[in-house]
């Protein structure tokens, strides 16, 4: 359309909707901030560029060219709890975050001899576990010719979500982070060669980089925590502390692709030809971040003060690169035998480079038919 048109948006969330958890409740804690802000907006129209403004530069796109522009950020201030034990003593090798309250404090069973059981105490903290996102699109469209128009796309990605983090025996900075940031530029074209024969083609580069990690890439500590209170105690908080860098699962990924593909339709009669071809460039980083930096493992919180661990593991060469090229052609044929009867056979030849199987042939047929001629029922 040749007006300028746009739009504004705005979506909020608060917490003081929420009922709290009978663990809060137990706690004595009010309920987890929780809070959403979603804005955005759209604009798009003709492209003018006026002289006055931009010289030489300018352009009016009335009737020819058109842009549109969108864009939405989402953030989720959302947020975990962090209930577990940790020792009242420190250790000068690896200290940890001090007890928040000593009511409640009391001594493992025991330790690996000659090691003393640890005294423990609660640590109970709130922790930040936003979400935010930003999605950012551009298009161009422009009219060559009236049998001749093309698209320009550029379309940007940025995603980080800590709500997955789940507190509990896990401290703050082991927080892991899920990332998915994404770009890519497309063209399209289509051309009408006559009229019975249409070409369109498309390319785009584009690159997609997901990963899941912690901000820091320090050591990873595990201590095997041993509740003295009995099993089924709502205070019990026997399990495994998680400090440091956690790396469990953790990767990082960058993906590279470029991409190209046209099809060519030709109209004869009653039959409709297409033929084209899909080609595709990827290469792929992978980084298994697993054990990467290093981790230690404690049987015991009096272990841990010790400075002696049970076990240390570290992964090396973790990172590996995949390159692929993939090769696809095709031709089919749509056949209108009758008003209410179509036919459809083709074949399809696919190859990537990533695995050897050069007979992926891919016969293909179907039939597409109105047995009452009224186009309700196929």
């Amino acid at each position: 359309t040749d007006a300028l048109r746009g739009r504004l948006f705005y979506f909020f969330k608060d917490e003081s909707l929420n009922a709290n958890t009978r663990n809060n409740k137990r706690l004595g804690l009010k309920r987890l901030p929780l809070q959403e802000n979603n804005p955005g907006f759209t604009l798009g129209g003709p492209l003018f560029m006026p002289k006055s403004f931009f010289g030489p530069f300018g352009y009016d796109g009335h009737g020819r060219t058109f842009f549109f522009v969108a864009y939405e950020h989402d953030s989720v201030l959302d947020s975990t709890l962090i209930d577990a034990l940790v020792p009242v003593g420190q250790s000068e090798a690896f200290p940890l975050p001090r007890p928040t309250t000593l009511a409640g404090r009391r001594f493992e069973p025991a330790a690996t001899p000659p090691n003393a059981p640890a005294e423990l105490a609660p640590f109970v903290e709130r922790v930040s576990t936003p979400l935010r996102t930003h999605t950012f699109t551009a298009r161009l469209d422009h009219n060559y010719t009236d049998t001749h128009n093309a698209t320009f796309l550029f379309q940007l990605g940025r995603s980080k979500n800590l709500r997955q983090f789940g507190g509990g025996l896990r401290l703050a900075e082991s927080l892991q982070g899920r990332e998915r940031n994404t770009d890519a530029l497309a063209y399209s074209d289509n051309f009408v060669l006559s009229p019975t024969l249409v070409n369109q083609l498309r390319a785009q580069v584009s690159r997609l980089r997901p990963a899941l990690r912690a901000p820091t890439g320090g050591l990873v500590v595990l201590i095997t925590i041993n509740d003295p209170l009995v099993a089924g105690d709502p205070s019990d908080r026997s399990g495994t502390l998680v400090a440091g860098s956690s790396t469990s699962g953790a990767t990082s990924r960058t993906e590279s692709r470029f991409q190209i593909q046209d099809t060519l339709t030709a109209v004869r009669g009653s039959h409709s030809l297409k033929l084209g071809g899909d080609f595709q460039r990827v290469r792929s980083t992978f980084n298994d971040l697993t054990d990467a930096t290093g981790t230690f493992s404690f049987t015991s919180a009096g272990d841990f003060l010790a400075a002696a661990p049970s076990r240390f593991r570290q992964r090396f060469n973790t990172e590996s690169v995949q390159r692929n090229f993939y090769a696809g052609l095709f031709v089919q044929d749509e056949w209108r035998a009758r008003p209410n009867l179509t036919l459809a056979a083709g074949l399809r030849y696919e190859n990537e480079s990533v695995i050897r199987d050069r007979n992926n042939f891919g016969p293909r047929l179907a039939l597409a038919f109105d047995p009452f001629g009224t186009g309700k029922t196929v």
